[in-house]
């Protein structure tokens, strides 16, 4: 898991997770930046999920959970930004659920 405010920075948690790779939760304002979470959890790799503020500025999940990848629940604000939620889940990825004021 990533959290308490870890991560911050252009692109920082860019491709985390992709290729059959895997990370728990991000929590607690973490990964904040430009495209700071695209393309994670991508070409079958996994997120449990993105809460609390997390994934926050232009393009961060842009491309998240492409492939075959799979991202849990967005919640709570996060991927916020310009086109930050474009192309999520696409090519047979997968989004569980994206609530409280997310994408």
């Amino acid at each position: 898991s990533i959290s308490e405010g870890s991560c911050v920075g252009d692109e920082t948690c860019l491709v985390l997770a992709i290729e059959g790779g895997a990370v728990g939760n991000i929590t607690g304002g973490s990964c904040v930046g430009l495209a700071s979470c695209k393309k994670m959890g991508g070409i079958g790799g996994t997120v449990d999920s993105i809460s609390e503020g997390s994934c926050v500025g232009d393009e961060t999940c842009l491309v998240l959970a492409i492939e075959g990848g799979a991202v849990g629940n967005i919640t709570g604000g996060s991927c916020v930004g310009l086109a930050s939620c474009k192309k999520m889940g696409g090519i047979g990825g997968t989004v569980d659920s994206i609530s409280e004021g997310s994408c």
